[in-house]
């Protein structure tokens, strides 16, 4: 799958038609690349898994107008990963018809369903909940690494704090998702 095209589509199958946040975009596409099996050379950052090829798809589908987005400047604080602002991002008309031109390619219906499956879940719009689920899935899939305290100190190495309770949380929606089993 073209990233472009995958970008297109988690903005398209949000609820109210805006996904809000680039790191929210980046963490869909991480668990929709797991379920579909695509790579797009996601790696190891500061808010869990990042993919520069996302980040470069989607600078590319604004700067040709076939994705609008809208940043918005948060007054006072900044939010949990101390951003003061966040991207949002939605479909114009042209990006709405290149999406139509692509009905019936079978990745695509693959991603749709992938991504489907993410939102219909609770976590699936909460950028929080779905960065650390997708840090503790990086360790678990790249490192094979399964108990808490493995995970937990894993994720030490990279400056990401993961509490127990954080690795538990998330432990039923990467099950959901098929991507671990309980022990």
């Amino acid at each position: 799958m073209d990233p472009k095209y995958a970008v297109l589509l988690a903005v398209r199958g949000e609820e109210h038609g805006e996904l809000r946040a680039k790191t929210l975009l980046q963490k869909k596409l991480y668990f929709a690349a797991l379920l579909t099996g695509d790579d797009f050379g996601f790696r190891p950052h500061y808010y869990g898994p990042y993919s520069r090829q996302v980040a470069d798809a989607a600078d590319s589908l604004v700067s040709n107008g076939f994705l609008e987005e809208r940043i918005d400047v948060f007054p006072g604080e900044a939010n949990v990963f101390g951003e003061w602002r966040r991207h949002s991002y939605k479909l114009p008309e042209d990006g709405e018809r290149l999406l139509q031109s692509l009905a019936d390619d079978i990745e695509v219906k693959a991603w749709r369903s992938a991504l489907r499956k993410i939102n219909k879940h609770s976590f699936g719009g909460d950028f929080n909940l779905l960065s650390i689920a997708a840090k503790v899935a990086t360790i678990v899939h790249e490192f094979r690494l399964a108990t808490v305290d493995e995970i937990e100190t894993k994720a030490k190495e990279y400056g990401w704090k993961l509490t127990p309770s954080d690795i538990s949380r998330v432990g039923e929606f990467l099950e959901y998702l098929g991507l671990v089993e309980r022990q």
